[in-house]
């Protein structure tokens, strides 16, 4: 029952040690400040987890059988959908000349793609959109694929693992960014663990190696990528840190670079960093004056919408990640934990209970996945997962629109149908049965 709250508290200590003593310094940050602020986060959602797991189950309100696993009908559309869009993207980028597949250029690709970037500029481009609009359907399909895979028809099947391995793949060609990669890595583990403890009730030694394998073979996809952007600037471990910001310095002696050596040190340590800015953002921001972004300013892409949709002046200006680049100089291209975007609407303090809720929701989401095997529950539960690993470093569930369009469709579809399927599955067998609800 309290194997992500303990991964919770584990990671997160983790992410603060590393941002004081990993080989990214940071001389500005305030350790005791962020460490002290983060344990706050960790007690509130440590205590909204616990009254989760203790909450009554939420059962339907009028008799009625539930006689499948999950939404036959509603998965196939899922599928259907994925499929057209990553087809339609796909042609797209082809089409237009923009489409890339060679694996030694994802640096470029990167690079290439921020030039002349600014916030709230220009337009969105077609493919962008489509991206946009098809990745909830995408992350349905790459979840309930995956969960319930063993139920699944064999042309299903065949859809859903061309759809989880190619997308992310094709679309990190495409624009250099590692994110895809990312999020699937979380999703394989989220679901591994589901699937373990909802139908083996236990974690067997197969899914450790699964898991072991795909955080190796993970981060080394991740490092390349992050090697390839680095070289594509001229930057090496020996002129990283004249190039940098004096707010961060690159310890060419730690343990990271005595272990790996230079080429392979860097972009690892880089990787960190993914981590650890956020947490040295979050430290500026907690000296910072007040602000209020007017509940409008929890994620850049609310902003955007708030600005380009109903004519709001752009409320990313009063954020504290905003503030933090006036005043401090981390600002823009530097990463802010999600506590600073949610403290530009609800203060630092407001935050503190804001996370016990999320705790609280995270454990009954939890609750219902090994105990019902609830697809709806299993959805909502892998994506809080994305965003508690990158709770250190920003909001990634409301960060772009595609991230916040899924998050709307996921949490309508957990509240208004997540009943229905907290019981057992009404099946012919005995023995069907008890592969999915215990005895």
């Amino acid at each position: 029952m309290y194997r992500p709250l303990q991964f919770i508290l584990f990671y997160n200590v983790v992410a603060v040690l590393i941002a004081q003593y990993g080989p990214i310094h940071y001389p500005d940050l305030d350790f005791y400040s962020v460490a002290s602020y983060i344990s706050l986060i960790l007690v509130a959602i440590t205590v909204g987890y616990m009254l989760g797991i203790r909450a009554q189950e939420a059962l339907p309100l009028a008799p009625m059988a539930r006689t499948d696993f999950y939404p036959r009908r509603l998965f196939l559309v899922f599928l259907v959908l994925a499929l057209i869009g990553f087809a339609v993207n796909l042609a797209t980028q082809i089409a237009s000349g923009s489409a890339n597949f060679d694996l030694n250029s994802l640096g470029d690709t990167y690079t290439n793609a921020y030039i002349g970037y600014e916030l709230n500029t220009g337009n969105y481009s077609l493919s962008f959109i489509l991206y946009t609009l098809f990745l909830a359907p995408t992350f349905f399909t790459t979840i309930w694929g995956l969960f319930y895979f063993k139920f699944l028809p064999r042309l299903q099947k065949l859809a859903t693992v061309a759809i989880t391995l190619l997308f992310p793949l094709v679309f990190t060609l495409i624009s250099g960014t590692q994110k895809n990669i990312g999020d699937l890595m979380i999703y394989l583990f989220a679901v591994i663990l589901a699937r373990q403890v909802t139908f083996e009730r236990k974690i067997s030694p197969r899914a450790v190696v699964a898991v072991a394998v795909i955080g190796v073979v993970g981060i080394f996809a991740l490092s390349q990528i992050l090697a390839q952007r680095a070289a594509s600037v001229g930057i090496d471990l020996f002129n990283i840190n004249r190039r940098e910001t004096y707010q961060v310095y690159y310890d060419s002696t730690h343990l990271v670079f005595r272990l790996f050596g230079p080429d392979l040190g860097l972009p690892l340590s880089t990787l960190t960093g993914y981590l650890t800015n956020g947490l040295n953002g979050l430290s500026y921001t907690l000296d910072l004056p007040n602000t209020w972004s007017h509940f409008l300013g929890t994620s850049y892409s609310v902003s955007v919408v708030a600005n380009r949709v109903f004519g709001i002046p752009f409320p990313y200006h009063d954020t504290y990640p905003h503030m933090a680049g006036l005043i401090n100089g981390w600002g823009e291209n530097r990463w802010h934990s999600v506590f600073s975007w949610f403290a530009s609407d609800f203060t630092f303090a407001g935050t503190v209970p804001i996370f016990g809720w999320l705790g609280y929701v995270y454990a009954r989401c939890w609750r219902e996945t090994i105990t019902f095997a609830n697809p709806f529950s299993v959805a909502l539960f892998c994506l809080l997962s994305l965003g508690v690993v990158m709770m250190p470093a920003n909001n990634q569930l409301m960060q772009s629109p595609g991230a916040m369009l899924t998050l709307i469709t996921t949490c309508f579809l957990y509240l208004r149908f997540r009943r229905r399927f907290n019981q057992p599955v009404a099946l012919s067998t005995k023995a069907q049965t008890a592969q999915l609800v215990p005895a």
